[in-house]
């Protein structure tokens, strides 16, 4: 995630990349650009010291690239706070009151504030899953329904990602994790950012078991843990319903899923229902969409007063510096016709 990171601030431009905190000792004191494969130094060097790194001056935004534990994010997100650095969280915290309980997110909040810096959680999980539903949403006056549909292959995932879904893994010894990001908080951000209130939830998780071998990069057995599946079905007053419905698979192709994320809100009202469904850009591998949403929020985060955020809550544009003077004059433009 480091790697997705680092190339989606260059890629950008107005971000600068001047430092990197490893754990492992072999990358201490190396350059990031080198650790990357850019083939170039950029004048960043890697560190196993964090505390030097959080104490210089010149560093405004850390990213927390490591797939973690809530409670590991959250002693990251704090630490950082402390140094007087707003933090993005790739991993977890995209509705902190679902993922820490409200008291806990209360407590982080105030940590931010009282730090006077911003914390977010996003990423693919964290943007697409919730802030874009939200504003589909807002194209429809009322609604009864939101749908959420996802389906993608995992076969470009990382080690880590993989062994937190148990894929490779016999069948039997699935467990329903808990304690790390879950796709229940993209409900609750929906929830928030409609503003309605859940009532009752409904909760279905299971493994996909391979009947047949799978070759990859990652062996997986028949009988042996290939996907996942969960659904999250809320209920709001008034009867109104938030699902999501994710399907994740190891070896998609050739199999009898495929590929889609479709999101749909059922309207009341006649006309008022949209149907949107998107291709590409979080498949076959995740990482670099989930990086471009945490480097494409900083302008937006840092625009807003101290505090704990959700992707919803985060502004996509940022008035400019020049603004009105900004704005594209009509003596400017050029037509052409027949």
């Amino acid at each position: 995630m480091g790697v997705e990171c680092t190339r989606a601030a260059l890629a950008r431009g107005d971000l600068h990349p001047i430092a990197a905190i490893v754990s492992d000792p072999a990358k201490d004191g190396r350059d990031l650009g080198e650790l990357c494969g850019l083939g170039r130094s950029l004048g960043a060097p890697a560190c196993t010291d964090a505390d030097s790194v959080l104490a210089r001056p010149d560093v405004d935004v850390v990213f927390l690239c490591g797939f973690v534990l809530n409670a590991g994010l959250v002693q990251m997100m704090e630490r950082a706070s402390a140094a007087g650095k707003d933090a993005i969280a790739y991993s977890g915290l995209v509705h902190p009151a679902t993922a820490l309980g409200s008291d806990g997110a209360r407590a982080l909040d105030q940590v931010a504030r009282r730090n006077g810096t911003r914390m977010l959680g996003t990423g693919w999980l964290g943007y697409f899953t919730d802030a874009l539903p939200i504003a589909i949403a807002t194209l429809s006056v009322d609604w009864s329904e939101i749908r959420v549909n996802m389906v993608h292959a995992m076969d470009e995932w990382g080690v880590a990602a993989l062994d937190a879904y148990r894929i490779g893994s016999p069948a039997a010894d699935y467990e329903v994790e808990t304690g790390r990001l879950s796709p229940l908080e993209a409900v609750g951000v929906i929830a928030d950012g409609l503003a309605v209130e859940i009532t009752d939830l409904e909760v279905e998780q299971r493994p996909i078991v391979a009947d047949e071998r799978i070759d990859g990069k990652r062996i997986v057995e028949a009988g042996q843990t290939r996907g996942v599946h969960k659904r999250f079905s809320a209920t709001a007053s008034g009867g109104r319903t938030i699902t999501l419905d994710e399907t994740v698979i190891y070896g998609l192709s050739g199999s009898e899923w495929h590929e889609e994320y479709v999101i749909e809100i059922v309207g009341i009202s006649p006309g008022s229902g949209v149907r949107a469904e998107f291709t590409a850009g979080w498949t076959p591998d995740p990482y670099p969409s989930t990086a471009a949403c945490g480097v494409n929020a900083v302008r937006g985060l840092r625009s807003l007063p101290p505090g704990l955020y959700t992707a919803a809550q985060v502004p996509s544009a940022v008035r400019r510096d020049d603004w009105p003077d900004a704005s594209l004059r009509r003596h400017e433009m050029r037509t052409a016709g027949s």
